[in-house]
């Protein structure tokens, strides 16, 4: 009985010699992951805050919110259209990168690196009838609302355009025209134009999320 003391001993210094083995051939404890965590999703949405594109931030789709400035080529502004990214909500993936950006008239805000986006809810398309931008007056009727659509993308193909001189307000349209949701909420009718002369599309979309 005066061995067992030390025969305890050595075993005990085998199993932790064994461990310490195994440790250093997989790199991490059994169940612990060498992986990065996921970047958190936050619920977004554009404002347009002294002339600047901030995004409004929330860990919940109730809030509270706060304002960041968004950099990065994955961010809405960048990938979109405009009549797509103006009014939308979005789900978006980033990071704070402990910086502040924004000028001197208008105060600086966190800099926000967005990762990758999704819709919030239901895709916000708008046109507006009159606007002096050709890329607001883009017909989207008939595009899938759960989810983005080639045509949202800045490198997708063109849908078709906007007859601006033939649009009225008005809920009830005829034959021919279509109706048009504008970015201010309002209905009008409008016919489509029959040739696209003013945009050049372009190929190799992404697919739609």
């Amino acid at each position: 009985m005066k061995g067992w003391p030390y025969g305890m001993a050595f075993l005990l210094a085998g199993v932790g010699v064994t461990a310490a083995y195994l440790l250093s051939r997989n790199g991490a404890p059994p169940g612990r992951s060498t992986l990065p965590p996921a970047e958190p999703e936050y619920f977004a949405e554009y404002d347009n805050d002294c002339g600047l594109r901030l995004l409004k931030l929330g860990r919940a789709e109730s809030g509270p919110f706060e304002f960041v400035f968004p950099t990065g080529a994955q961010r809405p502004d960048e990938r979109l259209r405009e009549h797509t990214w103006r009014q939308g909500r979005f789900r978006v993936q980033g990071r704070l990168t402990g910086r502040q950006r924004g000028d001197s008239s208008c105060g600086s805000w966190p800099e926000f690196e967005v990762l990758s986006f999704k819709p919030w809810g239901k895709v916000r398309r708008c046109s507006s009838p009159g606007a002096a931008d050709v890329s607001m007056l883009l017909y989207t009727g008939g595009l899938p609302e759960d989810r983005y659509a080639p045509e949202d993308y800045v490198d997708g193909p063109y849908p078709p355009l906007i007859d601006d001189a033939s649009c009225r307000p008005t809920e009830v349209c005829t034959e021919g025209e279509h109706r048009i949701e504008a970015c201010t909420g309002k209905a009008w009718c409008c016919r489509l134009e029959t040739q696209t002369e003013r945009m050049v599309p372009q190929e190799g979309a992404p697919p739609g999320e």
